[in-house]
C-alpha cells in the first residue's frame, strides 16, 4: 500500500519558490495571483508502519528547522496561506525521477536496508486569488508542467473538500496490454536507388 508525505515551509518561513512562481505567472502569462504556496510531495510505494513513515518524513524528507511534514494527509494551511486552487505536478510512468531515486537511497541508509522502496515525487502549487479554471489550466500548461513527461491534477478548494480534503497516493504505473516484440528482416541487397526508395517508404534512414 502506497503512502504519501507532504512537506511544507513553516508559517514563519518565506516560500521563495512560491514567490518566484507568482511573479512568473504575472510577467510571463499575465495571470495575477495573490500568493503561491509550494508543497513537496513524496509517494512511497511500500507498506510501512505509521511510525516508520513519520520517522522518514522527519529524518529524510523535511528540514526540521525550515519545514514540517505530514503523513497520509494534506499539509494544513499554515499562517495566512489560504488558497482557492490546487495544481499538483508529478512525473508520468516511465520517466526518470532523480529526486525520487535519491530519496530511495536515503531511506535505505536510514532504515539499514540494501534497497529502499520506490519513491515518486511531485510538486503541489496552491494558488490564492480570483482565478477561473481556464486561467489555472493555462498556468499549469504553459508554466508549471511539461505535458510530455508530467501529469497534472487541478482541483478547486470546493472540489478538494468534496474529495474528502485530501489526495490519495498516486503511483505512476504503465497500464494497458503488453506489446509483443516484433523483429522484421529487411533485404538491403538492392542498388542505391532501391535502398533510397525503401528508406522513404519505411522511414528507415538508410
Amino acid at each position: 500500500m502506497a503512502s504519501r508525505i507532504e512537506v511544507a515551509r513553516r508559517a514563519t518561513i518565506t516560500d521563495a519558490r512560491g514567490d518566484r512562481v507568482a511573479r512568473r505567472l504575472e510577467t510571463d502569462l499575465g495571470i495575477h495571483v495573490q500568493r503561491v504556496t509550494t508543497i513537496d510531495v513524496y509517494t512511497l510505494d511500500a507498506d510501512l508502519p505509521p511510525e516508520t513513515l513519520q520517522r522518514l518524513a522527519d529524518e529524510v524528507f523535511a528540514d526540521g528547522v525550515l519545514e514540517k511534514a505530514w503523513v497520509d494527509r494534506m499539509a494544513p494551511i499554515l499562517g495566512d496561506r489560504r488558497f482557492e486552487w490546487l495544481i499538483e505536478v508529478g512525473y508520468r510512468p516511465g520517466v526518470t525521477d532523480n529526486a525520487g531515486r535519491t530519496a530511495r537511497e536515503a531511506i535505505a541508509l536510514v532504515l539499514g536496508l540494501e534497497k529502499g522502496p520506490p519513491v515518486h515525487t511531485a510538486t503541489q502549487y496552491r494558488l490564492a486569488g480570483r482565478l477561473d479554471r481556464e486561467a489555472v489550466e493555462r498556468a499549469a500548461r504553459d508554466l508549471l508542467a511539461n505535458a510530455l513527461i508530467q501529469r497534472v491534477t487541478i482541483l478547486s478548494t470546493e472540489e478538494l473538500e468534496r474529495a474528502g480534503g485530501t489526495l490519495a497516493p498516486e503511483v505512476p504505473r504503465v497500464t494497458g496490454p503488453a506489446v509483443a516484440d516484433l523483429v522484421e528482416q529487411v533485404d538491403l541487397s538492392g542498388d542505391d536507388a532501391t535502398l533510397s526508395a525503401l528508406s522513404r517508404e519505411r522511414t528507415l534512414a538508410l
